[in-house]
């Protein structure tokens, strides 16, 4: 696994298509350029998912949970998999899901039983959601009941020992960025922000106690720390006050430490199976839909 993964299968005629149909898609401009912001922060990200279910999936339905901004959604279907989204509010961009034939269905992952039957899914994926949760273990419980027994689940969230979330603790901020604001997010974006960060360890106990084996783990890098802030797609640039030429060092120093340790780097990342049953105490005690 690459340090920083190179884009192979989400090529420059899907990116851009994609940015078409989301200028096009006749939403609210602030909903277009929080999707196109998504984008360019995220598209590493995207393809390095989809490279690692091409290299594990044998084939079959698959889940993706926490759907927004739709993105992921769209390049595994251009790709030809068999993708179904979840999202607490798809209505968010609900014109370009229809236009694109989407289909992402209205699910409080924290609250509701998944409208699903068990097993019904060979692949889960369930990243960059955990972090959001203020009710996980629902959430976990329902995922393990639509798996299928030899089905995976792909899970990744940020990494609460990423080198810049070190820094920003040691500066005495707090564990994560600005609180107030991740609890704001409801009212603007609808969904919450960060409740909190994990490390692998963490991570691994709720895995591990709710029925799931972790058959694979790595920590991914998907961008540079100390870049000028710019989003490709909106073609709009807010230079930093550090001059380049005083950043350039300091992502030398960066990139060399979390090559070298690579438990600083940006994410975690899991591949996961069934293992186990629930222990009752845990398993959702809601109506059968």
């Amino acid at each position: 696994m690459t340090l920083f993964p190179q884009r192979k299968i989400i090529d420059r005629k899907q990116v851009e298509a994609l940015i078409e149909e989301i200028k096009n898609s006749q939403e609210e401009d602030q909903r277009i350029s929080q999707s196109l912001g998504f984008l360019d922060k995220c598209l590493n990200r995207y393809d390095n998912e989809i490279s690692a279910i091409r290299s594990r999936y044998s084939g079959g339905k698959i889940l993706e949970i926490g759907a927004y901004p739709f993105h992921l959604t769209y390049f595994l279907k251009r790709n030809g998999y068999d993708v179904v989204g979840v999202d607490l509010d798809p209505s968010r961009f609900a014109r370009f899901l229809s236009k694109n034939n989407l289909d992402v269905r209205e699910i409080d992952i924290e609250r509701d039983r998944f409208c699903f039957e068990d097993e019904a899914f060979d692949a889960i994926l369930f990243n960059e959601v955990f972090e959001h949760l203020k009710e996980p273990i629902h959430a976990l419980t329902e995922i393990h009941r639509i798996l299928k027994k030899d089905g995976l689940l792909f899970f990744s969230t940020p990494n609460l020992y990423f080198l810049p979330h070190a820094v920003y603790f040691l500066s005495g901020k707090g564990m994560i960025s600005d609180p107030f604001t991740a609890f704001s997010k409801p009212y603007w974006l609808g969904h919450m922000g960060h409740v909190r960060e994990y490390s692998f360890k963490e991570v691994k106990r709720f895995l591990e106690n709710l029925g799931f084996k972790i058959i694979e783990k790595h920590y991914q890098q998907n961008r540079f720390f100390l870049t000028p802030k710019k989003n490709r797609f909106l073609n709009n640039k807010e230079e930093l006050a550090i001059p380049g030429f005083i950043l350039f060092p300091f992502n030398l120093i960066y990139l060399f430490l979390v090559f070298t340790f690579p438990f600083l780097r940006e994410n975690i990342v899991l591949i996961a199976k069934k293992d186990k049953e629930i222990h009752e105490i845990f398993k959702p005690k809601l109506p059968k839909t």
